[in-house]
């Protein structure tokens, strides 16, 4: 798909028109989901809603192209904090197809920043074994981590690592995610900082130059780190990760008055953004919010 590849290297404008190229001769499920994506990556959250919707609605019943859509719709009601409305687009989906991986992992999700942990833990734990990907690997890690339970956590760091060098050993590139985790956890070196520089410069996408922000930040790089961030940002997105990475280089800057309106608008946006650091955003910013009065 050209559009796909045109966003994973950055070139957002000539996506905008090859979507709506692509939604004029084929209004589809297809097209629909695109156009949200693309909206969301614009900071259109309620326009990225609409079109999801749509392409919810343009689904046949119990397809695994209607299950992936409805997640996807679950997916922008959790990264804006509706809960709720992610709740019931994830049960609806695990409703049309049981066992649907993605809807549980979005569930159990839902359910941590809910305070249901347990019942939380159950699901993401269930999704991580029936489908071993880094992505659901770190936030099982995460909450193990944040609930105490230490030697669950490394197990599950201990698996991304062989994955890590499974990829490392077949030549595939540094997977961004797995370098922010290895950010995230204080295993950043210099070797991750030129790894993700050359991801960036191979496919310089708003992901990705926030993944080498936030590499940066963890080497003490704050000024390099402010520069990726901007990038990172450049399309006015709306999400709160992004921009809680963005107010913590501020912080670290000395730009508390540009800090606080970075984290004060990543909570307002979804104060459930990260396992890790939904608490310490609000840390921050309390003490931000006094120093302003």
């Amino acid at each position: 798909m050209i559009a796909d590849a045109q966003i994973e290297l950055g070139l957002y404008e000539d996506a905008v028109q090859t979507l709506q190229t692509m939604v004029d001769l084929r209004p589809d499920m297809a097209s629909y989901s695109r156009i949200s994506y693309i909206r969301e990556l614009h900071g259109d959250t309620a326009g990225a809603l609409e079109m999801m919707q749509w392409a919810v609605d343009s689904g046949s019943p119990n397809s695994e192209n209607s299950a992936w859509t409805r997640t996807q719709l679950g997916n922008l009601f959790f990264n804006t904090g509706q809960l709720d409305q992610a709740e019931r687009e994830y049960i609806r989906t695990l409703l049309d197809r049981p066992g649907y991986v993605y809807a549980l992992a979005g569930l159990g999700r839902v359910y941590i920043a809910q305070g249901k942990v347990e019942e939380g833990t159950a699901l993401l734990r269930d999704s991580s074994q029936v489908m071993p990907v880094p992505e659901f690997i770190i936030t099982l890690a995460d909450v193990f981590k944040q609930t105490g339970q230490m030697e669950a956590a490394q197990e599950q760091y201990d698996l991304l690592g062989v994955i890590q060098k499974l990829y490392q050993e077949n030549g595939v590139d540094m997977d961004l995610e797995i370098a922010l985790f290895n950010a995230d956890h204080g295993l950043a070196t210099s070797t991750t900082v030129d790894e993700v520089r050359q991801a960036y410069q191979r496919r310089p996408s708003i992901y990705a130059a926030d993944v080498l922000a936030w590499v940066l930040y963890q080497n003490g790089e704050y000024e390099q780190a402010r520069q990726y961030s901007e990038q990172a940002l450049r399309l006015e997105t709306k999400d709160a990760l992004k921009l809680f990475h963005a107010g913590m280089i501020h912080y670290r800057l000395g730009d508390l008055d540009q800090a606080r309106v970075d984290l004060e608008e990543a909570v307002g946006i979804n104060p459930h953004f990260s396992i890790l650091y939904a608490g310490e955003a609000q840390r921050i910013l309390e003490e931000l919010r006094g120093d302003h009065e």
